[in-house]
């Protein structure tokens, strides 16, 4: 699967073990050159505003320093530029609350922590499937 290289997929995540285990999934799904990674809700937000072309999917955890995920959830199905970006959140929380206004907002999927790595690598792929290019 080739992606269009002047679009990303942006991950949201501000814990660094689970940083490693996505860089280290991506990568083994071959996604990794077209990944960037924040840290939190305020550093996405700004690079969702400021890139040329919306990235291709977010990948957002929920619970984020400044800015929440909700909140930045929230922004991009404000912005019709950003609105129809697929969206896969991923949480250690079990919050009924989060999980009801998320679908609400609109998301792709919602996987909870500790993700099952073939889950995640399926949703991913699943996901990427019809922004993929033949190449």
């Amino acid at each position: 699967m080739k992606l269009n290289k002047r679009r990303q997929i942006l991950v949201v995540e501000d814990d660094a073990d689970d940083s490693f285990l996505l860089r280290h999934q991506l990568a083994r799904a071959r996604f990794k050159d077209h990944v960037i990674f924040v840290e939190d809700g305020q550093e996405a937000l700004d690079f969702l505003l400021q890139a040329p072309f919306p990235p291709i999917a977010i990948l957002l955890d929920l619970h984020l320093p400044g800015l929440s995920g909700v909140e930045l959830l929230q922004r991009v199905r404000q912005d019709s530029r950003l609105q129809a970006i697929p969206v896969v959140v991923m949480t250690g929380y079990n919050d009924p609350h989060d999980m009801k206004k998320c679908h609400e907002l609109g998301i792709t999927a919602y996987l909870r922590k500790p993700i099952d790595l073939s889950i995640f690598i399926k949703t991913v792929s699943d996901l990427l499937q019809e922004i993929a290019v033949p190449g």
